[in-house]
């Protein structure tokens, strides 16, 4: 889904001949026919391929778990999330016919949709921006319920989902991240599907090195205190996987990287000065050889606004306009009482705060209800912004 290694946006670019991703939504990656075809080529590719070293095919290699079919994959503006799902569908039963004897799973990062309307609205990140998850298009539990997906997934990142909402504290992220592990491990108990929480980390970035550290470690311990509990008192398996572990001669990009200190002699110091030479105040644009403070103060001028046009078409392919109607009409629905009883208007007397809207857990209403609520809120929006696709009906 994102654009580091070119991911979607190249197969979009291929599948409609464009030489860019301008006019082009990251929607056509999951309903295009031919980038569809174009994907699958590259599963069978992957899944045939003849490991050069042991000599194994890949899907006939015991050493191999299973398949994520992307990485973190959205569909923003579509709170049906039925785009996103129809695609795994297909996808999955595909992989299941190459490689039969592996499994299979989504990739998604654990969002809530419209499947578990309560979820969607209580335990997405932040206290407040649940119009903004249920319209990324995802829905953890319906994508994996379908029979082609063998066990369920989930990423975490405090540092990037609630650290605003927690106002950096890290006894709230802590909190975050034990409910946010509970709440998918007993969605993944109704499923009956194993379940791996196959990417998290937190990052040495958000303030002092030693500080940030130990935040690290409270989060894994978190998680890996969950995880055996989970083991214990359940038939459920379970496993973790913690992003990245890397060696000392890679640098810290991202902030969230780990590293074995022993390496090569390496130590926590060696460590300490590896981020500080990567961090923000580093960095310069992509593809140059120009330092800030330099003689070519133009040309680094002239690669930022590069970079600037460069995250326009990025947003614009990832549906941003899109995705903000979603979560307009969608608060403006319940404002106006077109959306009723999940939401209302604080009375005058209450403290004005980031929002202005009761959350519905403090009001009574039934689950039936808030299904019916969130369901019609998506379908007034689908009508809104309904596309000529095989993928949109009623």
């Amino acid at each position: 889904y994102w654009p580091d290694y070119g991911g979607m946006e190249s197969y979009v670019k291929w599948c409609t001949d464009s030489p860019t991703i301008a006019n082009h939504s990251v929607s056509e990656f999951y309903t295009n026919p031919i980038c569809r075809q174009m994907y699958k080529n590259a599963m069978k590719t992957i899944m045939t391929r003849r490991n050069t070293y042991n000599g194994r095919v890949y899907n006939e290699d015991p050493t191999i778990l299973g398949w994520d079919l992307a990485n973190e994959p959205r569909n923003p503006g579509d709170p049906s999330g039925n785009t996103l799902a129809y695609w795994i569908e297909e996808m999955s039963q595909f992989a299941k016919l190459i490689s039969r004897g592996q499994l299979i799973t989504t990739g998604v990062e654990g969002f809530f949709g419209l499947t578990t309307p309560n979820l969607a609205l209580n335990s997405n990140p932040g206290s407040d921006e649940w119009d903004s998850w249920i319209c990324e298009g995802t829905d953890f539990v319906r994508f994996h319920n379908l029979p082609g997906i063998d066990f369920t997934v989930a990423h975490m990142y405090p540092d990037l989902w609630v650290q605003k909402p927690c106002n950096g504290s890290d006894y709230c992220m802590k909190l975050f991240a034990s409910r946010w592990v509970d709440t998918h491990i007993e969605q993944s108990l109704m499923l009956g599907k194993p379940f791996v929480l196959e990417e998290f980390g937190s990052s040495t970035k958000t303030g002092d090195y030693i500080d940030s550290m130990e935040h690290r470690e409270d989060i894994f311990e978190t998680v890996f205190t969950e995880m055996e509990e989970a083991a214990a008192a359940s038939h459920l398996s379970v496993g973790s996987l913690f992003w990245s572990f890397s060696s000392l001669h890679y640098p810290d990009y991202d902030g969230f990287t780990v590293y074995y200190g022993g390496e090569e002699g390496g130590n926590g110091n060696e460590q300490q000065s590896n981020h500080q030479n990567t961090g923000a105040g580093a960095e310069t644009p992509q593809g140059t050889d120009v330092q800030p403070g330099e003689d070519d103060s133009l040309d680094y001028v002239w690669y930022s606004l590069q970079d600037q046009n460069q995250k326009q078409l990025q947003n614009d392919f990832r549906n941003l306009k899109k995705h903000k109607q979603c979560s307009k009409y969608l608060r403006k629905s319940v404002r106006e009482g077109v959306i009723t009883t999940s939401f209302r208007e604080k009375p005058d007397d209450v403290i004005a705060s980031t929002t202005t809207l009761v959350p519905f857990q403090k009001l009574e209403t039934s689950h039936d209800d808030t299904i019916n609520i969130i369901a019609n809120a998506a379908k007034k929006f689908r009508k809104l912004s309904r596309q000529d696709s095989q993928y949109f009906h009623d």
